[in-house]
């Protein structure tokens, strides 16, 4: 399920930062995933990473973490209004200032 998913999503994203097995482009996959099949629109969550089932659209800190590699998907996570929390801030109160210090230029546009 999307939720408990998460936590793997998280765990991917520290190997990704310290340079071991899964790279970017993975994140990216993942980022693809998440659009198309999870968040399929403004308010249209499945459930389970497939697509399938309906969900509430609480995304935990792997989905949040994986806005550091997209900006599109960090302004969408910015503007989300589920689960606003401690935990979502603060991934991505990291995740702008990751991309500002990579891709400023396009940040500002």
């Amino acid at each position: 399920d999307v939720s408990h998913g998460g936590n793997t999503i998280a765990s991917m994203v520290e190997v990704v930062e310290v340079g071991a097995y899964w790279n970017e482009a993975d994140m990216l996959k993942l980022i693809n995933t998440l659009d198309k099949a999870i968040w399929r629109g403004s308010k249209d969550y499945a459930a389970y990473v497939d697509g399938s089932g309906n969900g509430n659209g609480w995304f935990n800190e792997g989905w949040v973490k994986l806005g550091r590699y997209d900006i599109a998907l960090q302004k969408r996570l910015q503007s989300h209004t589920v689960g606003q929390g401690i935990q979502l801030s603060a991934n991505g109160s990291l995740n702008a200032k990751l991309l500002f210090d990579t891709r400023c230029n396009e940040l500002i546009e």
